[in-house]
């Protein structure tokens, strides 16, 4: 009886990206980014968040997320990644890209762009009262109606 070898190969798949990442609340210096888990590919461990600053795509924070029942971050429910950035400055425009990380490799990025946080100044100084022309003498009469009896 000859015994023949066999080889199977396995084409490793890597998780598929997750899906409807959309800016959930933008307030003040913070925001937090929610999305939908991938669907088909291999299952995700965790999610990712890379905060860029525009426009020259400088990468300023990475936020993680864990997938499954619950999700992670910032208290996502039913297995939604969610995540929170903090420290936003006003008048500049950001870029997140954020991609699912299995042990078979990371998704391809699904990118949210423009963020742009505008934030009102506040007006700190001396109180300014607009003052009114000068009068050039009394005001006119009142126009006299007659009263019905």
């Amino acid at each position: 009886m000859a015994w023949a070898r066999v080889c199977v190969r396995v084409c490793a798949e890597r998780p598929a990206p997750p899906s409807n990442c959309s800016v959930w609340n933008h307030t003040g210096d913070s925001l937090l980014v929610g999305c939908l888990e991938g669907g088909a590919g291999a299952t995700a461990a965790a999610y990712v968040l890379e905060l860029l600053e525009l426009p020259g795509m400088a990468p300023l924070e990475n936020v993680s997320a864990s997938a499954g029942v619950g999700g992670g971050g910032a208290g996502g429910g039913g297995g939604q990644p969610v995540f929170e950035v903090r420290g936003l400055r006003p008048g500049v425009s950001y870029s997140a890209r954020v991609y699912a990380v299995g042990e078979r490799g990371r998704s391809s990025p699904v990118v949210v762009q423009p963020l742009t946080y505008k934030h009102v100044a506040k007006f700190v100084g001396e109180e300014h009262h607009p003052t009114l022309p000068p009068s050039s003498g009394p005001p006119p009469p009142l126009p006299k109606f007659p009263c019905p009896s």
